[in-house]
């Protein structure tokens, strides 16, 4: 099957933008779990949050070079689905998630589903959230709806269960998260492989 025209154009772009993110994933950020007790309960004292927190400030130079790569992709695969929509409509099942059909576009409401969310409305929203991340949380209600349903997802994960709390300890961009966890974009060929199925067959 031929490459859509809008994903051979922008090919080189995200392969570069593929590689430089997958550089940065070899150094990571403090784990709060280095101070969890054999119960798994999280027990820190004064001193040992602020050395936390001091290391965790320390690292966000490299969390926003991760979300600059990664919001990058997210605008060249919102811009595919904004240019080329596949004729998708909108069904009930999206409407908790304040989609209406109008805004954003249905063509966003398409893909397979990631915690009973389309991964076309995840883009939109990983989009919005790196373009306005220093406002936390997104002004936009279905960008905020999507990440007030993700943050419910991992209320049982001690170790992510306020990666998107976006306003907490600060206003921080997290499409870095968007792209390998919710997406599963941990390379270029597995972005092809959603977008190709997202876009429209092109003409022969």
């Amino acid at each position: 099957m031929s490459l859509h025209p809008y994903l051979a154009d922008t090919e080189p772009a995200a392969q570069h933008l593929f590689l430089g993110l997958s550089g940065y994933y070899s150094s990571r950020l403090p784990s709060i779990l280095q101070y969890r007790d054999d119960a798994g309960v999280i027990r820190i004292t004064k001193e040992e949050n602020e050395e936390f927190l001091e290391a965790y400030e320390a690292h966000f130079a490299l969390e926003t070079a991760r979300a600059a790569l990664a919001g990058s992709i997210l605008q060249i695969a919102y811009s595919a689905l904004k240019q080329y929509p596949s004729g998708a409509v909108v069904t009930p099942q999206f409407s908790n998630l304040g989609v209406n059909g109008v805004n954003p576009q249905p063509a966003f409401s398409v893909g397979r589903l990631v915690r009973n969310i389309p991964i076309g409305l995840l883009i939109y929203a990983g989009r919005i959230q790196y373009n306005h991340w220093e406002e936390g949380e997104p002004t936009n209600p279905v960008a905020r709806q999507i990440f007030r349903e993700l943050v419910v997802s991992y209320k049982d994960d001690s170790g992510f269960d306020l990666g998107y709390v976006l306003d907490y300890p600060a206003p921080r961009p997290v499409p870095h998260h968007v792209i390998r966890l919710e997406l599963g974009w941990r390379s270029y060929d597995a972005y092809l492989q959603d977008m190709s199925q997202l876009l429209p067959t092109p003409p022969d």
